[in-house]
């Protein structure tokens, strides 16, 4: 495997255990376990599909980037609107 290849693994690798420990608040050990299933039962194209979703659920729903990642109606100071990238906004008026 080369330089290229196995940093797109590793990756992959990291999204899903961060989704799955993070998100679905799964013990880090058995997000590990998990991500090597879904890796190894999944194609490349689909992986990578994956792994870039679960970024984007993770960047647009993190504290610290409400209104400076998703908030498209969101202001500076983190009054928001509608958000139509996550629902954070809506959901918490």
């Amino acid at each position: 495997m080369n330089d290229k290849d196995r940093i797109i693994k590793e990756y992959r690798h990291n999204s899903i255990t961060k989704f799955l420990s993070n998100v679905l608040d799964v013990d880090l050990k058995d997000a590990e376990y998990n991500a090597e299933q879904i890796e190894n039962s999944m194609t490349d194209d689909v992986l990578t599909k994956l792994a870039s979703f679960l970024d984007y659920i993770e960047q647009c729903t993190s504290a610290k980037t409400k209104s400076a990642q998703c908030g498209k109606n969101c202001d500076k100071s983190g009054n928001c609107g509608s958000c139509s990238c996550c629902g954070y906004c809506s959901d918490t008026k």
